[in-house]
C-alpha cells in the first residue's frame, strides 16, 4: 500500500479484515486487498476498486458485518450504500434519501445491519432503512440537537443510538423501528428508559463535557458508554436499573481525544491530537460502581476522578 499524500479522513475493514476501504481526503473511496496481513506494508500497493459517486470529501465509511454492504457519507450531503456485484466485478451504489441541507459527518450500521444512522451538520441524525418496493433507503430524522452532530454509535440492542454534538451534549436517543425491532426488553432498559420504544425520544442527556463532544462509544454489555470532549476530558456512563445513569469524568493532561472505542466491557482505548493511544480500565466488567484507571506507557495509575449524577 502506497503512502497517502493527503492524509486519510476515514477507513473501515470488512468482517474478515481481507479488505480495507478508505478515503484519501477527497471525494473518492479506495478499496485495498490486505492479503490478511496485519502489516500494511504487505497489503496490495494499489487499490482494487475506486468508488467515485461522491462529489464532496468523504467523511465516514462503515462496513456491515451482516450483509457485506459498504456505507459512505460525505460533505456533499449524500450517503450511499454499496453492494458488490460479483458478475460485473464492481461496487454498485444505491440511493439514500437523507434529506439534509448540510454536510454528513458520520455513518454507522446498526448491529443487525437492517438500518443505519447518519449524523450531520444539519443538527439531525437520519435513521435509514431499506424499502424493497422502491429499491432505495429512506430516512427518518431525529431532531433533538442544537448544533452539528459529530459522532454516533449504536446500542447492542439495535434500538438506541448515542450521539456527540458541538452543542456540548451527549444524548441517548431511541431509534426504535416497530417493523424491524422487537419490543422484547431482553436488556431490561424498560425500567430505566420508560419511552424506549418512542422513536426520536431523548432517553438521557449529559452536559458534563462543557465542550464539543468528539466521539461516543457503547460497550458490548450495553450498560456502559464513553464519550470524549474537546476540553481534554473523557466520560464514562454507567446505566443502572435503580436510578439515573451515573457519569464518571476523567480530566487528563493530554490533548483532546477525538476517538474512543470499547475493547471489552471494562477496557476503553482513546486517541486524539497528541497522536498516542490511551487505555482506560474499569475495576470490573459488570459492576454498577466501577472505578476507572488510566494505562499509559506500561504504568497503571488511578486517574483524578470527578463523579457527576445525571439529572
Amino acid at each position: 500500500m502506497k503512502r497517502a499524500t493527503n492524509g486519510i479522513t476515514c477507513f473501515a475493514f470488512n468482517k474478515d479484515y481481507s479488505r480495507v476501504a478508505l478515503s484519501p481526503n477527497n471525494e473518492e473511496v479506495h478499496i485495498y486487498e490486505t492479503n490478511s496481513k496485519k502489516d500494511c506494508k504487505k497489503w496490495e500497493a494499489t487499490p482494487t476498486y475506486i468508488l467515485t459517486e461522491h462529489t464532496g470529501v468523504v467523511s465516514s465509511i462503515d462496513w456491515c458485518n451482516e450483509t457485506g454492504f459498504l456505507l459512505t457519507c460525505a460533505h456533499d450531503r449524500n450517503a450511499y450504500v454499496w453492494k458488490f456485484n460479483e458478475k460485473e466485478n464492481a461496487w454498485e451504489p444505491s440511493l439514500v434519501l437523507l434529506r439534509v441541507n448540510r454536510a454528513a459527518t458520520m455513518c454507522r450500521w446498526s448491529p443487525e445491519g437492517n438500518k443505519f444512522a447518519v449524523a450531520s451538520s444539519a443538527k439531525v441524525v437520519a435513521i435509514c432503512h431499506y424499502e424493497e418496493k422502491h429499491k432505495w433507503w429512506p430516512s427518518k430524522p431525529t431532531k433533538k440537537h442544537k448544533s452539528t452532530v459529530l459522532s454516533v454509535a449504536w446500542c447492542p440492542n439495535n434500538k438506541f443510538i448515542v450521539t456527540g454534538s458541538t452543542d456540548y451534549r451527549c444524548r441517548i436517543i431511541s431509534a426504535f423501528d416497530p417493523e424491524r425491532d422487537s419490543e422484547d426488553d431482553e436488556h431490561g432498559f424498560g425500567a430505566v428508559f420508560k419511552n424506549q420504544h418512542v422513536f426520536g425520544e431523548t432517553l438521557a442527556e449529559f452536559s458534563v463535557s462543557k465542550a464539543w463532544v468528539h466521539d461516543v462509544a457503547w460497550s458490548p454489555s450495553a450498560f456502559r458508554l464513553a464519550f470524549a470532549g474537546q476540553g481534554s476530558t473523557i466520560h464514562f456512563v454507567q446505566v443502572t436499573s435503580d436510578g439515573p445513569p451515573e457519569v464518571t469524568t476523567i480530566r487528563h493532561n493530554a490533548l483532546p481525544f477525538v476517538s474512543v472505542e470499547f475493547l471489552s466491557n471494562r477496557c476503553v482505548v482513546a486517541s486524539g491530537f497528541d497522536a498516542a493511544p490511551y487505555i482506560f480500565m474499569a475495576s470490573d466488567s459488570y459492576g454498577a460502581e466501577p472505578e476507572w484507571y488510566t494505562f499509559v506507557h506500561d504504568f497503571i495509575f488511578p486517574s483524578k476522578i470527578l463523579v457527576f449524577h445525571h439529572e
